[in-house]
């Protein structure tokens, strides 16, 4: 018998990019990973999405500046080596 494999549910390693990585604090890192669980549906399954909301000068902006270019490079790398 041949190893099925769900690629719905193939976990794999995400990596934010070390330029951002090394300006951001402890809880925004919490942060970004919070985002990104919740936007891809691991957080919550069947639930996509999150509201960001905290005091300001936290940053927030910074928070999902990061997100967004996480997703987006590795989309791209995905499709790369698909």
């Amino acid at each position: 018998d041949k190893l099925k494999i769900d690629k719905d549910k193939v976990q794999v390693h995400v990596v934010v990019d070390p330029v951002l990585s090394k300006i951001l604090r402890p809880h925004q890192r919490e942060g970004v990973k919070f985002l990104y669980d919740s936007v891809t549906g691991s957080q919550i399954e069947n639930y996509n999405g999150c509201i960001m909301a905290d005091e300001m000068g936290l940053g927030k902006t910074l928070q999902c500046i990061t997100l967004l270019w996480t997703l987006l490079v590795n989309i791209i790398l995905t499709n790369f080596y698909q």
